[in-house]
């Protein structure tokens, strides 16, 4: 395995796992705090950041550090990796286009 694919899984890995902790507390925990008496909520708190404390930073770090890795290091087919992206690009710009053309003459009609 090259380093890029290291730099690759990495960087897919700690952000899925970052953006999964975050919206996993948006759609549990943020319902339940409100609902909790003030010393619960403290509590609850505190345990949560006693667990994520120690988590959160080298994951945050690990997510940005080797997405920049995969940001500099590109891999030596980039031409043609890019080229197929070209390729879809166009056939995009085509139906998006004709798209807008419909809708201005939808609304010329209307």
């Amino acid at each position: 395995m090259n380093a890029i694919a290291i730099v690759r899984i990495i960087a897919i890995l700690s952000s899925g796992i970052f953006a999964g902790i975050l919206f996993g507390d948006r759609m549990g925990a943020t319902f339940a705090r409100p609902s909790l008496s003030p010393s619960s909520f403290l509590q609850f708190q505190r345990i949560q950041h006693v667990h994520f404390a120690r988590m959160m930073p080298p994951l945050t770090l690990a997510a940005i550090l080797s997405g920049l890795g995969w940001l500099i290091i590109p891999p030596e087919n980039m031409r043609e990796i890019w080229s197929r992206w070209e390729s879809v690009h166009t056939i995009r710009t085509i139906l998006w286009s004709g798209a807008f053309a419909l809708e201005v003459i939808a609304l010329s009609l209307w």
